[in-house]
């Protein structure tokens, strides 16, 4: 039976960004920013899961996420 997706806001260490963006397709959907130091990720995994990879700074999940408050969230977490 396949894991729900949930949906995460990630920082991630800009040097490792193509092998999480390869590594973390597999397991959902994956969109980068520009600046390449945070994806948006719909994954089947947990929170603390994500945060065991190589190359995640933070991950924060959200259930009904307000894109804002995300950012806002991760950057003040910086």
């Amino acid at each position: 039976m396949p894991q729900e997706r949930r949906r995460f806001c990630i920082q991630i260490d800009p040097r490792q960004e193509i092998e999480l963006l390869l590594q973390l397709s597999k397991r959902g959907t994956i969109t980068s920013d520009k600046s390449a130091t945070v994806l948006w990720a719909e994954l089947s995994m947990t929170e603390v899961e994500l945060c065991k990879i190589i190359g995640v700074v933070k991950a924060i999940e959200y259930i009904q996420p307000k894109w804002p408050d995300v950012l806002a969230d991760i950057e003040g977490g910086m």
